[in-house]
């Protein structure tokens, strides 16, 4: 995968810019804003296979049901409960607007432990029914991270600023990151040309990227052979 610094110097040597033109705090502000844009372009177009995909529980605790997602949350997949620390229920989402009577939290017909749901907010979700005691761990949530990359040490980045840097978008598609770059940069200096051309690029790479990790998984059945005829399959 590309560095920090690999990313910079496509993007200079396409503007014919150096770091006097071109900073890198300011190449690095717009390769951040960019690999978020393709990041929601990859989610939106992924069926099976989750990229920047992360599992997170939470402690479930009595007479509370509203619930902060993870920071770094960008897109819920799933939701599990369980409410005695033993028995898991999926947890569907509800919408309240869909609802024609009040919401107590503890609905006796339609909500239950062993068939929870829950209404997702900008920030958190509340959960329904209430629990009514403690449970260490009995939120679990499947999510897609808002990161942008790792650093050095393989962790986690929002934001681009260390040469060692790498974004999580395959390295097939990165370029459309530094296209990005050079519309912006075009746009700053007036270059309608250039800005046309960059725009032109970044859509291209944009729908190759939509279209590679939406069939990252096979549609057609699938057939799991016997151990006996896989080398070195744990």
């Amino acid at each position: 995968m590309a560095t920090l610094t690999t990313l910079q110097s496509q993007v200079r040597y396409l503007t014919n810019t150096n770091t006097a033109d071109y900073s890198d705090d300011e190449i690095n502000a717009n390769l951040t804003r960019w690999t978020h844009l393709f990041t929601t372009e990859i989610l939106d177009a992924m069926d099976m296979w989750d990229f920047q995909g992360e599992i997170s529980t939470a402690n479930l605790v009595a007479n509370k049901n509203e619930y902060v997602f993870p920071l770094d949350v960008l897109k819920v997949k799933r939701v599990e409960i369980s409410y005695d620390g033993t028995n898991w229920y999926d947890a569907q989402f509800i919408d309240v607007s869909q609802r024609g009577s009040a919401l107590t939290g503890n609905e006796i017909n339609d909500f239950s432990t062993t068939n929870p749901k829950v209404e997702l907010y900008d920030d958190s979700m509340f959960l329904y029914p209430t629990p009514t005691s403690d449970v260490t761990a009995g939120f679990k949530i499947w999510y897609s991270e808002e990161v942008v990359g790792k650093n050095a040490s393989g962790e986690d980045i929002t934001s681009f600023s260390t040469a060692t840097d790498k974004p999580n978008i395959r390295e097939a598609f990165q370029r459309g990151l530094v296209w990005g770059c050079v519309q912006d940069y075009a746009m700053k200096i007036g270059n309608t040309n250039q800005f046309q051309l960059a725009g032109n690029e970044i859509e291209k790479i944009i729908q190759r990227a939509r279209t590679f990790y939406g069939d990252r998984v096979q549609d057609v059945g699938m057939t799991i052979q016997g151990s006996s005829s896989l080398e070195n399959y744990e």
